[in-house]
């Protein structure tokens, strides 16, 4: 079995990971959402922002839980739901009505499910991985959330004004990134010496179930 193309996989689902997750959700997609959601509710700006605000205190206390659930059940268990409801918790934005504290749950649920798809949790397993060219993969992963910040400001405008922000909310959910299809037998073998000799079993086993996921 060759570990190349199985790494070169778990690198673009990386990034793609990266280019969709809470990231981006927050550093671009959320303020191209504000003039729409004012003109809709007659919600202000400061109003609106405090969502943002919201979504970042809740990440400041819940990275810790998420990084000792990821120790404990592994990046596997804690990574695939997490892109999962995160999706469908942006989804939920398309179904705002007129309440603010509605807006304000959807945001903390998107911080809460979205957690684990920060770059720490891509870094994690990406070190393991990758032996050599360990600081290339993680670059080119995480130039995943650059990309995103320059082609998502277009498309989600574009969006908007053709079909209106719930359908933009849709598209952009539909744009999450679930891990690439691999075929039977590829991927990080739990038996093979090397990707990295120093890695527990278990781990090895959550980085090949990892590449060998299907679309979800």
């Amino acid at each position: 079995m060759q570990r190349g193309p199985a790494q070169i996989r778990l690198l673009v689902a990386s990034f793609a990971g990266l280019a969709t997750g809470y990231s981006v959700f927050v550093g671009v997609v959320f303020g191209l959402f504000i003039e729409p959601l004012s003109s809709e509710f007659g919600w202000s700006r400061t109003a609106i922002a405090g969502a943002l605000t919201l979504c970042s205190a809740s990440i400041v206390l819940l990275a810790p839980v998420a990084g000792a659930l990821l120790d404990r059940y592994g990046i596997r268990r804690i990574l695939i739901p997490s892109i999962g409801l995160f999706g469908i918790a942006v989804a939920a934005l398309s179904m705002l009505r007129d309440d603010l504290w509605m807006f304000y749950g959807v945001a903390f649920a998107i911080a809460l499910a979205g957690i684990a798809t920060l770059p720490a949790t891509y870094s994690r397993m990406l070190v393991k991985a990758f032996t050599e060219r360990r600081g290339l993969a993680l670059s080119v992963a995480l130039s995943g959330v650059g990309v995103a910040g320059i082609v998502l400001p277009f498309a989600l405008e574009r969006a908007i004004s053709s079909y209106g922000w719930r359908t933009a909310y849709l598209r952009n959910r539909q744009a999450g990134s679930p891990l690439p299809t691999s075929e039977p037998g590829d991927g990080l073998a739990v038996g093979e010496q090397a990707i990295a000799p120093d890695l527990e079993i278990n781990e090895l086993r959550e980085l090949d179930a990892l590449v060998d996921v299907g679309r979800t």
